[in-house]
């Protein structure tokens, strides 16, 4: 008897241990305003998303205050909801740590400054996600309005009318967004298209990316520019199919009124327009099918 209590004994601490770890973790959250993002299941609610802090935490529930929405109705009460949110660690060396969630929501009430409190039921474990800019994504095409990809040449200019690539290319599969990420993306460009346009990559070229985004997201353009280099390229030596990669360098939004495009030098490789959105169809595709 005596020794079944001690083979049962170490489940015990191990609990114990890991519900300790959930607590400071969520501490560490509560001190460092980590933004936490939400998504509910899409018979909830049409809303692709919203964003709040940890407000306080129980050993039952867990407290997001949040500005994204005016009011909650009673049916989403007992709903799954799926979260995703960072923490900042400096030892041994800084860098960010994704985390991932599934629980259900308790209830809600008014808070201050019209904020709404959301109570969930406190998750019982954690998931390590990826660091956002790392995330790659391969979206559906309706995520886009458009796409459009140009050859920008050393010593040339723009010519806006001939694009290496735009929407119609990618509907009829001559080139294909295999997946994008904060800090680059990745194609599939046919043999045919190589041919039409002559497009030489020996020279690591570099292009402009131009997205326009299907979907509205709360402070964030609806349409981005981008700069970007070739970082690698290869070809099926089969189907004469070549697969390059893009780093991004350049980030840009259009003025509505003149036309003209305001560019930055990404830092970090993380342009975070885009860096939100794969975060978005990331927790999508985590809660829709469990895909990390």
């Amino acid at each position: 008897m005596a020794f079944d209590r001690l083979k049962r004994s170490p489940p015990k601490e191990d609990s114990e241990a890991a519900a300790k770890r959930l607590a400071e973790t969520f501490d560490q959250a509560l001190v460092q305003r980590s933004k936490v993002f939400l998504s509910f299941d899409a018979d909830v609610t049409s809303l692709g998303s919203m964003t709040g802090t940890v407000h306080r935490f129980t050993r039952h529930s867990l407290f997001i205050e949040t500005t994204s929405i005016t009011s909650v109705s009673s049916r989403w009460n007992g709903a799954t909801v799926t979260c995703f949110f960072k923490l900042r660690e400096s030892r041994p060396r800084p860098r960010d740590i994704f985390y991932m969630f599934r629980t259900t929501l308790v209830d809600s009430r008014p808070g201050q400054q019209g904020a709404i409190v959301l109570e969930l039921g406190f998750p019982a474990s954690l998931e390590s996600g990826q660091r956002r800019k790392s995330i790659r994504v391969t979206p559906d095409r309706d995520k886009f309005a458009q796409i459009a990809i140009w050859r920008y040449g050393q010593g040339q200019s723009l010519n806006l009318r001939d694009p290496l690539a735009d929407m119609e290319r990618f509907q009829n599969g001559a080139a294909v967004l295999q997946d994008i990420s904060a800090g680059g993306l990745r194609l599939v460009l046919k043999k045919g298209l190589i041919r039409e346009k002559g497009l030489d990559l020996s020279t690591n070229p570099r292009f402009v990316v131009f997205l326009h985004f299907s979907e509205s997201l709360p402070r964030y353009p609806d349409e981005i520019w981008l700069v970007a280099r070739a970082t690698f390229s290869e070809t099926d030596f089969v189907t004469g199919d070549v697969r390059l990669g893009l780093e991004f360098i350049g980030e840009g939004v259009a003025d509505p009124g003149t036309g003209k495009v305001s560019w930055k030098k990404v830092v970090d490789h993380n342009v975070e327009a885009v860096a939100q959105r794969t975060c978005q169809w990331h927790i999508e595709l985590y809660r829709d099918k469990g895909i990390l």
